[in-house]
């Protein structure tokens, strides 16, 4: 995928284009004559072999030994699939169920001086990408599509989108996504006639090293044009959209990606592992909440304002982000101020959209997962995390005690004086592997602690007193029912402590010498309370 913004009219450059498709043609023509010139030196080999009249057994390996180092050239060569895309991802949208997003495109592609895409696809990723079937090594054009990711739809403002467009629809005046066939068909497959010959010994190893030479000359060029590409495309969308819009939009799109990574894994699937997921329509719609809220869009802030720089790989297609702001920041003032808003303003109900899109995203048994509000998964994915911990020490808890494991049951085994039994039960922590005495023992328990806290707040939730409740500032913990506790505790001994009275029952539970006395009456306060 290419992210950007965009670039000028096709014409003029059209004689940096032709330059770069010459050198990545020349590259790639010699990747072949290598790779032929290679297999007809084999054939001669087996020719030769069986004109010196070789016995059976040495001809027979001279032609083992030959096909094995062929194989990976003609797999590499003919076996390896060209610049078609046989699945799209995402959802296609065409002009009657999106008309405004097709008619900003149209008005874009027209500025650009090049043809709008045929196909416009709304994809789940950060990301936007323009690709072309082309034909013929790039020399005649193909369908067009343009992929848009739905996250970029809720946290870009409308002109910001206007400058990624601009930068995708860049590349195609650029003449790029042909080019982009040349170069995907080079790369996979000199990446394949690696891999297969890196899997060979001998004399399969000697070949490796020659085509790895090969291909990393292959990938620096090619890689090089990759990124005057992305360049060309940035100064055309800041043409198009305006310095300041298309800066912006290249800060914004790492912040959107860190803050969409996070959103994915502590909201939206959050409780997968469970069988539960939020609402179609949210599982995507859903980014919004999280960017709203001011502590997150805080920490994004961070990100916007402080890009990384460091020294990008030869083999890097794009420029560093750093780096591309630069250039955009540094051109003359323009007169376009930044706008504000959200670019999901131009989708006609991006509702059921990104519901389908979530959809066509997940796989097929994920898509019918059970699906909640927000609030009611934030408490269902907490209690399942809590109640698998919990479940070692349940497991132990009904091998020792040969009744239904419970809360009740395991504090009557601590009693008992059989803690460390249990606790002996239960995966061994890492921090105990090679220790012994005293030390074990309170790693062992450490780990025990865990779990009986697990153990407690699953008691509790079934019982009303507690949950897991939403909140897009920080991560969901589990919290008891306000009111359930005094402002102190008292511990075992008697003493006031400013501790939390849960922390202080639990730390009883495995002290040296374990008590059960101080968890058991707060359960029995808390439950009667509620």
């Amino acid at each position: 995928m290419a992210s950007g913004l965009v670039g000028g009219s096709g014409g003029g450059n059209m004689a940096g284009t032709s330059g770069r498709a010459v050198r990545a043609a020349a590259l790639l023509v010699g990747f072949y004559l290598l790779g032929f010139g290679t297999l007809a030196l084999l054939v001669a080999v087996d020719v030769v072999s069986a004109r010196l009249g070789m016995s059976g057994s040495v001809y027979a390996r001279i032609l083992v030994g030959t096909a094995v180092l062929a194989l990976p050239i003609l797999r590499g060569i003919f076996f390896t699939r060209g610049n078609r895309m046989r699945k799209p991802p995402g959802v296609a949208v065409g002009p009657a169920q999106q008309p405004v997003l097709w008619q900003r495109t149209a008005e874009l592609a027209r500025a650009m001086g090049t043809r709008p895409p045929r196909e416009i696809r709304i994809t789940a990723d950060v990301n936007a990408a323009v690709h072309e079937n082309s034909r013929l090594l790039g020399l005649l054009p193909g369908k067009r599509r343009m992929f848009i990711g739905a996250p970029l739809l809720i946290g870009l403002s409308p002109a910001q989108l206007d400058a990624v467009l601009a930068h995708e629809l860049g590349h195609y005046s650029n003449q790029d996504t042909r080019l982009a066939g040349l170069v995907h068909r080079g790369r996979a497959s000199m990446t394949n006639t690696l891999r297969l010959y890196a899997k060979t010994r001998g004399t399969g190893g000697f070949m490796f090293g020659i085509y790895k030479s090969y291909a990393e000359n292959y990938l620096r060029t090619t890689q090089a044009i990759s990124r005057e590409q992305e360049h060309a495309a940035d100064l055309a969308a800041a043409r198009i959209a305006g310095r300041d819009n298309t800066a912006s939009a290249l800060r914004q799109i790492p912040a959107l990606d860190a803050g969409f990574g996070f959103y994915l894994t502590h909201y939206a699937a959050v409780g997968r592992t469970y069988g539960l997921l939020p609402t179609a329509d949210e599982y995507l719609g859903g980014f919004r909440h999280l960017l709203a809220d001011p502590r997150r869009s805080a920490e994004l802030d961070a990100i916007r304002s402080e890009l990384p720089v460091g020294k990008p790989s030869p083999y890097d297609s794009h420029p560093p982000m750093a780096e591309r702001v630069a250039v955009i920041e540094a051109l003359p003032e323009d007169g376009r101020g930044r706008d504000s808003g959200s670019a999901v303003q131009l989708v006609h109900q991006p509702a059921p959209l990104f519901a389908a899109v979530a959809r066509a995203d997940l796989e097929p048994e994920q898509a019918r997962e059970q699906q909640l509000d927000w609030a009611a998964l934030m408490h269902a994915a907490g209690r399942a995390r809590a109640f698998a911990a919990a479940g070692p020490l349940l497991g132990a808890t009904a091998a020792l005690s040969g009744g239904n494991a419970s809360l009740p049951l395991l504090l009557d085994l601590v009693d008992q004086g059989r803690l460390d039994e249990v606790a002996a039960m239960l995966s061994e922590p890492k921090r105990a592997k090679g220790t012994s005495g005293l030390l074990r023992v309170q790693h062992l328990r450490t780990e025990f602690t865990h779990r009986l806290r697990a153990l407690v707040q699953v008691t509790l939730a079934d019982a009303g007193c507690g949950g897991w409740p939403l909140s897009w500032s920080r991560d969901s913990v589990f919290e008891l029912r306000a009111g359930l506790l005094p402002a102190t505790a008292t511990d075992i001994t008697g003493t006031t402590t400013s501790a939390q009275p849960l922390d202080a029952a639990l730390d009883a539970v495995v002290a040296l010498r374990p008590s059960t006395e101080h968890l058991r009456q707060l359960m029995y306060q808390l439950t009667y309370r509620q």
